[in-house]
C-alpha cells in the first residue's frame, strides 16, 4: 500500500507539471491568434482588393498573361500547407486525409510547407519542393519567390493545372480545402470597365502586374489562414489536454487521499488495540 500510495503522489505532481505547461501553451497559441488574426485582415484586404482590380479586365486577356510555351504536361501541382510544429490536434493528419482522398498520387507533384505534414506524406507522394521557412518567418517577398518559382514552371508547361491546400477556420475549427490557383478562374471578368481607362506604360504590363499581384496575395493569404487554423489547433488541442489533466489529477487524488485515509484508520486501529491490550 505505501509502494501504491507513493506511486500516486507522484503521478499527481507529475500530471500538475503537465498541466503547467498545456495551460502556457494554450495562452501563448492565444496570444499569437490575437496578432496573426490582425496580419490575417490584412492580407485578405488586400487580395480582395487585387481581385477588384483584375475582375474589370476581359477574361481572354487576364488568361492571355499566363499563356504556356512549349510542351503542356498532364501532371498537377498542389501546394500544401501544414505546420513545423505538433501538439496541435488532427492539423495535420486531417489535411493529410483529404489530400489522399480527393488527389490522384500520379497526377499531382507536392510543394510541401510544414515539417509535420512532409512527414505524414513522405511515403505516400511525390514530394517536388519544399520550403518550410517561410512559416517560421512569413513575408510578402518571401511569397512573392514562391509564386515567381511557381508561375515559371507552369508557363512553361510543366503543370496543367495548380492548386493550394491549407486550413481555414470554419465556425471555429480548423477545416482543410483546396482551392485553384491557375489557371484563373474569375467569373466575372467582363472588361466593362476599362474603356476609359488610360494605361502607363500599357494595359498588358498593368495587367500583369495586376495578375502576379492577385496570385501572389491568393498564396500569402492561404498561408496567413494556416497559420491562424494552426494555433487556433494548438490553443484547443492545450485547453483539452489541461481539461483531462485536471479531470486526471482530481480522480487520482481521490483514489490517493482514500488510500491515506485507510492508512490512517488502521494505524488508529493498530495504537487502539496495543492499548486495550496493555490495559487488558
Amino acid at each position: 500500500m505505501a509502494g501504491s500510495k507513493k506511486d500516486l503522489y507522484n503521478r499527481i505532481n507529475a500530471i500538475g507539471s503537465i498541466m503547467q505547461i498545456t495551460n502556457a501553451m494554450k495562452f501563448v497559441a492565444a496570444s499569437k491568434i490575437r496578432k496573426i488574426k490582425l496580419a490575417t485582415a490584412a492580407a485578405e484586404n488586400y487580395y480582395e482588393k487585387s481581385f477588384d482590380f483584375l475582375s474589370v479586365f476581359p477574361k481572354e486577356d487576364i488568361d492571355s498573361i499566363m499563356t504556356k510555351s512549349g510542351r503542356i504536361s498532364d501532371k498537377n501541382l498542389l501546394i500544401v500547407l501544414g505546420s513545423n510544429k505538433g501538439l496541435c490536434g488532427s492539423f495535420n493528419s486531417a489535411m493529410a486525409r483529404m489530400i489522399r482522398r480527393e488527389i490522384d498520387q500520379d497526377s499531382y507533384n507536392l510543394f510541401m510547407m510544414g515539417k509535420k505534414i512532409t512527414e505524414i506524406l513522405d511515403k505516400d507522394f511525390d514530394l517536388f519542393q519544399r520550403d518550410d521557412e517561410i512559416l517560421n518567418d512569413l513575408s510578402f517577398d518571401k511569397v512573392v519567390k514562391v509564386y515567381d518559382y511557381i508561375s515559371s514552371e507552369y508557363k512553361q508547361g510543366e503543370y496543367k493545372n495548380v492548386y493550394i491546400a491549407f486550413n481555414y477556420l470554419k465556425k471555429g475549427s480548423p477545416k482543410p480545402k483546396i482551392d485553384k490557383l491557375l489557371p484563373i478562374e474569375i467569373e466575372n471578368a467582363k472588361g466593362d470597365n476599362i474603356d476609359n481607362c488610360i494605361f502607363e506604360p500599357n494595359s498588358k504590363e498593368i495587367l500583369k502586374k495586376g495578375v502576379d499581384n492577385y496570385l501572389t496575395s491568393k498564396i500569402y493569404c492561404a498561408i496567413y489562414e494556416s497559420i491562424l487554423a494552426e494555433n487556433t489547433a494548438r490553443m484547443i488541442a492545450m485547453y483539452q489536454a489541461t481539461e483531462n489533466a485536471s479531470q486526471l489529477k482530481s480522480e487520482l487524488t481521490t483514489q490517493y487521499n482514500k488510500i491515506r485515509q485507510s492508512s490512517i484508520t488502521n494505524q488508529i486501529l493498530e495504537i487502539v488495540s496495543a492499548s486495550e491490550a496493555v490495559n487488558g
